[in-house]
């Protein structure tokens, strides 16, 4: 069974675009071994990310990404289990704005 998480956080206010790059491309290699796809969105300060996997993979780099230093405050919106992925082909999916909608949506599919 697939299960789908959906966080919000406050991003560090001294990244820059680089250290975004970084984090997506880091991610987006790490994932992909997980076997983890979703999404990341990042406003300028804030970020909102859809991870999609086996549940237990998707908790264990929840508590990695819990203590990452480039952001605080993370806040579990959702979580489910899913029948299917929305990410398909996606370690990280980068969206370069928050689009609430978007996030919103993929965590109405089941």
């Amino acid at each position: 069974m697939l299960y789908r998480l959906h966080y919000l956080s406050s991003a560090s206010p001294d990244l820059i675009k680089a250290d975004i790059e970084e984090l997506v491309r880091t991610s987006s290699v790490k994932n992909a071994l997980l076997n983890i796809t979703g999404a990341l969105g990042y406003d300028g300060e804030r970020f909102a990310q859809i991870l999609e996997g086996a549940r237990e993979d998707v908790l264990a780099l929840m508590d990695t990404i819990r203590a990452d230093d480039r952001h605080t405050g993370v806040i579990i919106l959702d979580e489910k289990p899913v029948q299917r992925r929305l990410y398909t082909g996606w370690g990280l999916k980068h969206i370069d704005s928050l689009i609430f909608e978007d996030f919103e949506n993929a965590m109405a599919e089941a």
